[in-house]
């Protein structure tokens, strides 16, 4: 209660907070995510009904107690044996309390009990998977729109080192070296790289609103994502053996717990379905009391007893019982036989629904690891790539400055650089992604602030 009462207490304040902020690291926004995802907001509600249910349980174990109060007035006419009527006014009060316990029911009680208690950690680890699924998604979109940025940044300095080539271009003319075609030229692959820009900031622009949406921020408030440090990222020699990784994420992911946990849910509904073909001993005692004035009868005296008060009446009248029972299935139509044959095919399906994610989980840890790889191997090329290319470019600026050569050749020494560089961006970013999805697997927190 005391906990409720803080939050309830503090998420004013800290709301707003997040609201009014323009820009986000990668931790703030997957701890917004998971504050205002609904799917998550549901699935704590089954929580709770998770745990209601297994109090419940519990709290079958205690006595049933009822109690009873009943009170009734009889009007009519009354004929005696020798023909005369009279009229007849009788009441009568009575009440009780019963209370019942169950000793035997061959130990349903208990097993219902472990099932539900099992059920309410399956629960938990549901929702821990949940969070992870979308604290997965949160990094995914999140490097992707800082890769459209560093995109964006590279096309724009693409386009002024062309618009410096043109200012260049354009003084050659002037002093008769170039001709108008070799402006013309430069305009175009200027457009054309506007163009590209165009692009790039739309696919940015297009995950931005994603993301804006999946942390459910004001699209009137400014927004926008901290560049995380990636320039010191550097490609591993090795990876962890596969074999490891696994060893750990098929006992602590928490998809497979919960399906661990499933088996064992199903094994106690099972059980608790054999149990019913055993015999139930119930214990149940009560009291009961009582009270009835005499009958009153017009033009009629009843003679020879004289009538009890009422405390007299609730002190003699008083009973007390006990019971023992015993109850022996012997044939409900088959309907308990069904429900262990039901039950048994069940607890099947859970054992192969545990082995299936068993199979998904080594194939994704597998892929992962493959990609992993092949990104590492990827981004140490692509360095080695660009610095070739860099230094090719370096070397046809200056001889096309000098006149040596074309506009055509220097164009494709450009090319050949930003294709180099994008590339390069593209393998660091695809690098980042699939270590952080490998890391996951091996329990490790998010590395980038």
């Amino acid at each position: 209660m005391m906990k409720r009462l803080i939050l309830l207490l503090v998420l004013p304040s800290f709301f707003p907070a997040l609201q009014s902020q323009s820009t986000f690291n990668l931790p703030q926004c997957i701890e917004r995510a998971l504050e205002v995802n609904i799917g998550l907001k549901q699935l704590d509600i089954g929580l709770e009904t998770a745990e209601i249910q297994y109090k419940q349980a519990l709290y079958n174990f205690l006595p049933s107690v009822q109690g009873s109060a009943g009170y009734s007035q009889v009007f009519g006419t009354y004929f005696a044996a020798n023909g005369e009527s009279f009229k007849l006014n009788n009441m009568s009060s009575n009440m009780g309390v019963n209370a019942s316990v169950p000793i035997f029911q061959g130990f349903t009680l208990h097993h219902r009990l472990k099932g539900a208690e099992i059920d309410l950690k399956a629960q938990g680890y549901s929702i821990e998977k949940t969070r992870q699924d979308l604290t997965n998604q949160i990094v995914m979109l999140y490097f992707q729109i800082i890769y459209n940025n560093e995109n964006l940044t590279l096309s724009e300095n693409r386009i002024g080192l062309l618009e410096k080539q043109l200012e260049q271009t354009t003084m050659q003319f002037d002093a008769g070296r170039k001709t108008e075609a070799d402006i013309f030229n430069v305009k175009s692959q200027i457009a054309s790289e506007k163009v590209t820009l165009l692009n790039y900031r739309t696919l940015r622009d297009k995950d931005m609103l994603t993301m804006r949406q999946t942390l459910q921020l004001d699209p009137n408030l400014p927004f926008t994502l901290h560049k995380p440090d990636v320039d010191h990222v550097k490609a591993s020699r090795t990876l962890p053996a596969m074999d490891d990784i696994y060893s750990y994420a098929v006992t602590n992911m928490p998809q497979m717990k919960e399906r661990m946990l499933k088996v064992t849910s199903a094994e106690y509904s099972y059980k608790s379905a054999k149990a019913q073909l055993y015999p139930n001993v119930n214990f149940s005692a009560g009291l009961s009391d009582s009270y009835t004035p005499f009958a009153s009868f017009s033009n009629f005296v009843i003679t020879g007893q004289q009538q009890r008060t009422f405390m007299e009446q609730m002190q003699q009248n008083l009973k007390e019982s006990i019971n023992f029972s015993l109850s022996v299935p012997i044939f409900e139509r088959m309907s308990r036989l069904t429900s262990i044959k039901t039950s048994e095919l069940s607890l099947k399906n859970a054992r192969y629904d545990y082995v299936q994610q068993q199979n998904q989980l080594l194939k994704d840890i597998q892929q992962a690891h493959f990609d992993a790889q092949a990104a590492r191997e990827k981004f140490s090329a692509a360095r080695e790539q660009l610095a070739a290319t860099a230094a090719a470019f370096e070397y046809a600026e200056s001889k096309y400055n000098a006149g040596i050569i074309d506009f055509y050749s220097y164009l494709e020494f450009l090319n050949n650089k930003s294709r180099s560089e994008i590339d390069l961006l593209n393998a660091k970013y695809d690098m980042i992604v699939k270590s952080q999805i490998l890391d996951i697997y091996q329990g490790k927190p998010i590395a980038f602030n």
